[in-house]
């Protein structure tokens, strides 16, 4: 059986993909052991390597430059297409109704298995940038003396195309499983009649690898070995923090007031190890931080958190990777995915991006370095209850492939 994993920019330096991808890939396994898996990505030998699995080029998304025909035919030779993980039915919408359209075109069966939907279209795609034409709706505009807002009046239709091109493409998948509850009352209110099943982020299924520890410089090891607090940190360079002197002001007087030491783990090897070297480089402090080269592959962070006391995070997958092993989570908000994995837990955001809440980052450390269990034992019943989601929804996406086996034996008989 060929299934084609796409949908999602993998192969873009963004170790959250990834992991969703590795999981997605780990599970097909678990009940398909003898599944041919082709992973649509930008980085063809990595993930080959990384996976074992066929390759193909990044399909799909609009600002990746690929030929319709050659997707066409890739998808028309898979007896499968899975579009998982990310916020896609929101971030990019547009793209990943063209790759559902084309296997609606071929007649390729869909799953659209662990992706999460925010509360609003990607504002990006869906409202004006400065530009040409937004001057001229300004212009028109002025026109009629402020009566007629042209540019809302775009808007407003260019999203009413894409929900309604959305609803027409989103009732052709066999399985719809999404990542949370949030995901599903957003995709019911956006695409009303549109059924989907509870499932959860695919990356929560993977485990550690503790050869990365061996591959650690020299620095990072002897951080690791001192009787300190540890602390891992990831602010991601998507969307940076507005106050980011005052944080990193802050993270100094955190390593003298906890006795820490602070593990920069960038989630985009390059963008956000770019933007903590300058947090780093800030810092009275900088014996006691290190940024944290080595972790590379999911699993990798999977291992390096386990270490930790508390991440503090404004990237997702960051939290998602350290609740595997019940590590107490401080998230700062970047959109509502951080808030919506946070509420599992009882937890809010220490504000967002744009003002970041930094006394409330400070009592988050006090309590969990004075009472982790509480967390640990709050974080066990939790990841137990994503679990039990992930096997109801894994039994379905069972049950879609044992179907498509079945059709293509009589096919063939």
């Amino acid at each position: 059986m060929k299934i084609l994993l796409a949908g999602v920019p993998f192969g873009r330096n963004n170790i959250g993909d990834e992991a969703i991808l590795e999981g997605m890939v780990t599970m097909l396994r678990s009940i398909e052991p003898a599944v041919e898996i082709c992973v649509s990505t930008d980085m063809q030998k990595e993930t080959r390597d990384v996976l074992n699995v066929e390759t193909c080029p990044l399909l799909g998304f609009s600002h990746v430059d690929y030929s319709r025909e050659e997707a066409e035919s890739i998808i028309q030779q898979q007896d499968l297409f899975i579009w998982s993980g990310a916020t896609g039915l929101s971030d990019y919408p547009d793209d990943a109704m063209t790759l559902v359209s084309i296997c609606r075109k071929v007649n390729t069966p869909v799953v659209i298995f662990g992706t999460g939907m925010n509360s609003e279209l990607n504002p990006a795609k869906f409202q004006l940038q400065a530009g040409r034409k937004k001057d001229l709706f300004r212009k028109l505009s002025q026109l009629t003396f402020g009566t007629v807002d042209f540019s809302y009046i775009y808007e407003k239709r260019k999203l009413a195309t894409m929900l309604a091109t959305m609803k027409a493409n989103l009732a052709y998948p066999r399985l719809i499983a999404l990542r949370n509850e949030d995901s599903q009352q957003n995709l019911k209110t956006h695409c009303p009649g549109i059924k989907s099943q509870l499932g959860v982020d695919l990356a929560l299924v993977l485990d550690s690898d503790e050869s990365v520890f061996e591959r650690l410089d020299k620095h990072t090891q002897e951080l690791l070995g001192q009787d300190r607090k540890k602390i891992g940190l990831c602010i991601s360079a998507q969307r940076q923090l507005n106050n980011l002197d005052e944080f990193a002001a802050r993270v100094d007087e955190w390593i003298v007031k906890y006795e820490a030491n602070v593990f920069l783990i960038a989630m985009n090897p390059i963008t956000d190890a770019a933007l903590m070297e300058t947090i780093r480089k800030q810092l009275r402090n900088k014996q006691n931080c290190t940024l944290v080269k080595a972790c590379l592959q999911p699993r990798e962070v999977v291992a390096l958190s386990a270490r930790m006391d508390t991440v503090i995070s404004s990237r997702l997958h960051l939290l998602i990777l350290a609740s595997i092993n019940h590590v107490p989570l401080i998230g700062i908000s970047r959109g509502s995915k951080v808030d919506t994995f946070l509420k599992r837990f009882g937890l809010q955001s220490c504000g967002s991006v744009e003002a970041v809440d930094l006394a409330k980052i400070d009592t988050e450390l006090k309590k969990f370095f004075n009472n982790p269990l509480e967390f640990k034992l709050k974080s066990k019943k939790v990841r137990a209850q994503m679990l039990n989601n992930q096997k109801v929804a894994l039994d379905m996406l069972h049950h879609v492939l044992h179907e498509i086996k079945e059709n293509i034996h009589a096919c063939t008989a």
